[in-house]
C-alpha cells in the first residue's frame, strides 16, 4: 500500500514527550500518547490490535492528518526498523547475553534504546 503524501505542516508537541520521543499527556489518571489522544477525539476509539502509522515519520507531529490506523505488523513493515532483519533480531538476542547495549547498537547502527526494546521483544524487527 502506498502512503498517502502529506500536504498540510506537522503540528509539534510543544509539551512532554516519552523517552521514544513520542509526545504524552495525563488522561484518566495515565499516560497516553497525544498522537493517539488527539486522533482518537477526532476518529474515534481505535479497534483493538491496531496502531497509529506516522505518515510524516515525526514521532512528535500530533496532526491527524499524517496518522493512519494500521496493524502493528504494517506499522512494523512501514516503520524505520526494516534495516533489522528477524536473523539480526535473533543476533542481537544472543549479544545481550556478552554485550551491553552500548556495544550491540554500535554493531547494528542503532538505538541503544532500540537494542533495549528488541531485547525486551518491544520493537519489531
Amino acid at each position: 500500500m502506498k502512503r498517502a503524501q502529506r500536504k498540510t505542516s506537522c503540528w509539534i508537541w510543544p509539551y512532554s514527550v516519552n523517552k521514544d520521543g513520542y509526545g504524552h499527556l495525563q488522561k484518566n489518571k495515565k499516560l497516553t500518547n497525544a498522537h493517539k489522544l488527539i486522533f482518537e477525539f477526532i476518529n474515534g476509539e481505535l479497534p483493538k490490535g491496531i496502531v497509529l502509522d506516522h505518515l510524516c515519520r515525526n514521532p512528535m507531529c500530533v496532526n491527524p492528518t499524517h496518522l493512519e490506523a494500521v496493524t502493528h505488523a504494517e506499522n512494523c513493515r512501514r516503520g524505520n526498523n526494516t534495516k533489522i532483519s528477524s536473523d539480526d533480531v535473533n543476533e542481537i538476542k544472543k549479544l545481550a547475553i556478552k554485550l551491553n547495549h552500548r556495544e550491540i547498537a554500535e554493531i547494528f547502527g542503532i538505538s541503544r534504546q532500540h537494542v533495549s526494546m528488541i531485547i525486551r521483544g518491544k520493537r519489531c524487527a
